[in-house]
């Protein structure tokens, strides 16, 4: 079982033990290849020293005072900053460092980061009025769907069009892209009486847009 962790040190006492002595364990194996220094190595034997000074004592916790279990916890908040510090800035970055020694250290093995792909559905928009002169437009999945966006998705791109229902692409101006399922947009008493027309296509993380949506539209008032 993963032991229970607070970013990248364990939380659990014996864990945290565990810890120290795999992770001094496996930089003497890897020092060379880490280009890791004998100092890194006396660094973390004398945290390691430390703890167990104050870690021991209480692990009978029928035998041990409160003031032990106080300074044991304050030793390891201690060590804990500390360690993260030095995970981050010798090993966790390190060129040398591979998927296979992350899981002897007992580090997050890096995922590899998958392409987002071209949205590939259209996204349903609905138009309803809102305060004098206000539109509020939602954005879902489909048509009574979930206001979500599909995986890959990093918002929507949105295209008006006034008094005419757009027969074309060419016929739209773009409006604007949002990152939230529902927005509201304010018009002022110069607008009274027209009709907008919207229309909305998802776009991935890397600018790609997908189909067009179905064309809402609400005239203002």
């Amino acid at each position: 079982m993963t032991a229970m962790r607070h970013g990248l040190v364990p939380i659990n006492d014996a864990d945290f033990n565990s810890f120290l002595a795999i992770l001094a364990q496996k930089m003497k194996k890897y020092k060379d290849t880490l280009d890791l220094t004998d100092e890194d190595l006396v660094v973390i034997l004398a945290w390691q020293k430390e703890w167990q000074e104050v870690y021991l004592p209480t692990v009978n916790r029928d035998n041990c005072t409160l003031a032990q279990v106080r300074k044991k916890n304050q030793k390891k908040k201690e060590i804990t900053l500390k360690l993260r510090a030095f995970i981050r800035a010798k090993l966790l970055f390190n060129p040398g460092m591979t998927d296979g020694m992350r899981i002897e250290f007992d580090l997050p093995v890096r995922r590899p980061n998958s392409p987002a792909p071209v949205p590939a559905t259209a996204p349903f928009v609905h138009v309803a009025a809102g305060d004098r002169f206000a539109h509020i437009l939602t954005f879902r999945t489909e048509e009574n769907g979930r206001r979500n966006k599909p995986h890959g998705v990093r918002g929507i791109r949105l295209y008006r069009k006034f008094n005419q229902v757009p027969q074309h692409n060419s016929d739209l101006d773009f409006f604007g892209e949002f990152t939230r399922s529902k927005i509201t947009i304010n018009y002022t008493f110069d607008d009274s009486g027209k009709t907008a027309f919207y229309v909305a296509r998802w776009v991935n993380t890397k600018g790609e847009a997908g189909p067009w949506s179905n064309i809402a539209s609400k005239s203002i008032s």
